[in-house]
């Protein structure tokens, strides 16, 4: 099994981390105006906004984004992190809920645009609960190959015996099938809920049929 489970934990708890700290270190000075944010620094009056890379100017504002860019177009959501780590994106999945047994649609919503050179990109799915986590095993484990342009679909089956209650699904994209490849892309986990089958009830029994009365005489 790849070291993906630990790759996406380890980014997921980055991300978290980095907005715990922006949240605490926040401080608004209404007057300059000053806000600072966590390495992020937001003038009114200039109007200048610096947080490091990319410059955006309007009526004597500046802004100044940290590595982090957004990119909305229609369904696709792209977020680039800061050099070195991977892109975020989003997919979906139906059903959100089933019995053991059901079979789950996966597809991207982001494409997994590989690195130039990539050898054999691939996006890795994976569905896991608290329990699995605590024995580091995952309830789904399976790749499906990437497109030309990125895109990517397939099926995976909850199993038959998975234990009932509330999963995460989720998905990485990598260039290549190395088992120590870290992922260039990680999306935005999703909720699934492992439900009990319907139970059909059992048929009534059969009633028999009296045969045809003769009479003589």
């Amino acid at each position: 099994m790849r070291k993906f489970l630990v790759a996406l934990l380890g980014a997921l708890v980055l991300q978290l981390g980095l907005v715990q700290a922006a949240v605490a270190d926040e401080t608004t000075t209404t007057a300059g105006q000053t806000t600072t944010t966590a390495g992020q620094t937001t003038t009114t009056a200039g109007q200048t906004t610096t947080t490091a890379g990319q410059t955006t100017t309007t009526a004597g504002q500046t802004t100044t984004t940290a590595g982090q860019t957004t990119t909305t177009a229609g369904q696709t959501t792209t977020t680039t992190g800061p050099e070195g780590e991977p892109q975020t994106g989003v997919f979906d999945r139906q059903p959100a809920s089933g019995p053991g047994g059901i079979v789950i649609a996966v597809q991207s919503v982001t494409p997994c645009a590989p690195p130039e050179n990539a050898a054999n990109p691939e996006v890795e799915v994976v569905l896991f609960n608290e329990h699995d986590l605590q024995q580091g095993a995952l309830t789904i484990d399976q790749v499906f190959q990437v497109g030309t342009d990125g895109s990517w679909s397939g099926n995976v089956i909850v199993p038959a015996d998975a234990e009932l209650g509330e999963y995460i699904i989720d998905a990485a994209c990598f260039a290549g099938t190395s088992p120590t490849e870290e992922p260039f892309l990680i999306y935005q986990p999703q909720g699934f809920t492992v439900v009990a089958a319907a139970v059909t009830p059992p048929a009534p029994p059969a009633v028999a049929v009296p045969g045809t009365p003769t009479f003589t005489g």
